[in-house]
């Protein structure tokens, strides 16, 4: 009997026992989100720096013979035209410069450089252009440049253009017979 009691009291005192409550979960730690990463600085020699994103495109109009590098259904970024009346050759970039519509423009060919004295064009959309003679030694170093060359115009992103067929075929058409 005295089991029975010791035990009817040890199952007493086990039920008054209180089971602690559960611990909160931990907190678990949230990863750091990763950095951006740096901006993309070009490349410090052009000619290491990616083509971009383009076609030549030929075309004819009242004034000539024209080739515009663009972007598919896009306004073209760089124009390259014949003035037939004036055998001058018309070079344009997309954009627009300083206040008092001057400006310069400078292309870079694999052996050659040249800076040009632009305006802007009263067309729209709106262009910095130079129109320079057909014989312009700085035409032939672009037509065999490598690969490419490089279009510079304060306050837009360089150019950097592959030298296709079509540039030089609107200046062979230009210094024509």
């Amino acid at each position: 009997m005295r089991i029975k009691i010791f035990l009817f009291s040890l199952f007493s005192l086990a039920g008054c026992a209180s089971v602690p409550p559960p611990a909160p979960p931990l907190p678990v730690a949230q990863p750091l989100p990763a950095p951006p990463p740096p901006p993309i600085q070009p490349a410090e020699n052009w000619l290491d720096r990616p083509i971009t994103a383009g076609n030549w495109e030929l075309g004819r109009d009242a004034l000539g013979p024209f080739a515009a590098f663009r972007k598919p259904s896009a306004n073209a970024e760089f124009l390259v035209r014949c003035i037939f009346a004036t055998k001058g050759i018309k070079l344009s970039r997309a954009g627009s410069i300083s206040e008092n519509g001057r400006g310069l423009m400078t292309i870079r060919a694999a052996d050659a450089s040249k800076t040009y004295n632009v305006t802007n064009d009263s067309e729209m959309p709106a262009y910095a252009s130079v129109e320079t003679a057909a014989s312009d030694p700085q035409l032939d170093a672009i037509a065999y440049s490598r690969g490419r060359f490089l279009v510079s115009l304060s306050g837009t992103n360089d150019l950097v253009i592959p030298d296709w067929p079509e540039f030089a075929r609107v200046i062979e058409d230009c210094r024509g017979p």
